[in-house]
């Protein structure tokens, strides 16, 4: 057993690995078609609400379009997250222009929302 200054780690090396463990189950990632789908079509519902249009540069799309179909390289978008807004947009442009959809680093507060998880 390791020991630091008299004090016995095991107990804390378990209690960080569960912590590890609970985090990483918590942030798996799974894509439901059903549930993307229903989300795509509120999501076209509201965006046609909010907005009188959303500009994509097609051009470059097309470019990142076709590094991710010959998975060449990795694509990483780096929204700014000055809102939720960000990324809900970049995953329907991804789904609006049949690319895969990205994976998402948001807010905790999604991972309440049980149609979300």
């Amino acid at each position: 057993m390791k020991k630091t200054h008299g004090v016995d780690l095991a107990p804390f090396q378990q209690q960080l690995n569960d912590k590890a463990k609970t985090y990483l189950t918590d942030i798996v990632s799974s894509i439901r078609p059903s549930t993307v789908r229903w989300m795509l079509l509120l999501a076209q519902n509201v965006f046609r609400r909010m907005f009188d249009q959303i500009v994509v540069n097609q051009d470059r799309l097309e470019q990142i379009k076709k590094i991710v179909e010959a998975k060449k390289d990795s694509v990483i978008f780096l929204p700014n997250h000055r809102s939720d807004m960000d990324f809900l947009l970049l995953s329907y442009i991804n789904a609006f222009y049949n690319m895969e959809l990205p994976f998402v680093c948001g807010s905790e507060n999604f991972l309440k929302i049980p149609f979300i998880t």
